[in-house]
């Protein structure tokens, strides 16, 4: 049957009729999916800010999208479907964690600063094509590697100005307030090993809104 329906669209209040044949009323999560040349990847319930470059087919070896502010790829269902023949489908993670300077509400990110960056982690498989990705620890979180005060505070000056140096001019490490450390970054390699043991290996990146 037709059934009356309303959303939002660029701003605008809009109603309509759909043919309810394929609808729920269950409440359903997004999926992302990103179309490599060789193949295609879908994550569950994972909010990005626009998949619009995602439907087109990527050539590249690794593109970047950014996530929602409050949502993570942390602990997702992520399934890869191939368009050729394989013998083995191997999915790796890693995080990177950057600098974020706060200023009651207002921050200021040092992301083309000093990183920590996680080695490679294999994630488990459900089933040959189907993966779950890791969950990280607040310590996970919080990790960064050994840094130099005076360069930090040299750094923030230059990149944020004066009024988040002067907020940092006592911190006594990088996770003393207003100072902290957070995971900017999240990575997500995909390795496809062909039938003719060719390897394919394609790279995502997740940025993750930090400050907040």
């Amino acid at each position: 049957e037709w059934v009356k329906v309303n959303a939002y669209a660029n701003y605008n209040y809009i109603e309509g009729f759909v043919f309810n044949g394929y609808l729920t009323e269950k409440e359903l999560k997004p999926r992302v999916h990103v179309n490599f040349d060789a193949f295609r990847t879908t994550f569950d319930d994972l909010h990005v800010i626009s998949s619009e470059p995602m439907k087109r087919t990527i050539l590249e070896d690794s593109i970047a999208f950014d996530v929602e502010l409050g949502y993570s790829p942390e602990d997702k269902i992520i399934t890869i479907k191939p368009d050729i023949n394989y013998k083995k489908i191997e999915v790796f993670q890693s995080y990177q964690t950057s600098i974020s300077i706060m200023n009651e509400g207002p921050h200021c990110d040092l992301l083309d600063g000093q990183h920590y960056t996680s080695e490679w982690e294999p994630l488990q498989s459900i089933t040959n094509n189907k993966f779950r990705s890791c969950s990280y620890s607040q310590s996970d979180w919080r990790k960064f590697d050994d840094v130099n005060l005076d360069d930090l505070k040299a750094q923030v000056l230059e990149h944020c100005g004066e009024t988040y140096a002067k907020l940092i001019a006592s911190i006594k490490s990088v996770n003393d307030g207003p100072a902290a450390v957070s995971i900017s970054t999240i990575f997500f390699k995909i390795v496809i090993t062909e039938a003719n043991n060719d390897k394919i290996e394609k790279i995502i990146v997740l940025n993750i809104p930090m400050g907040c």
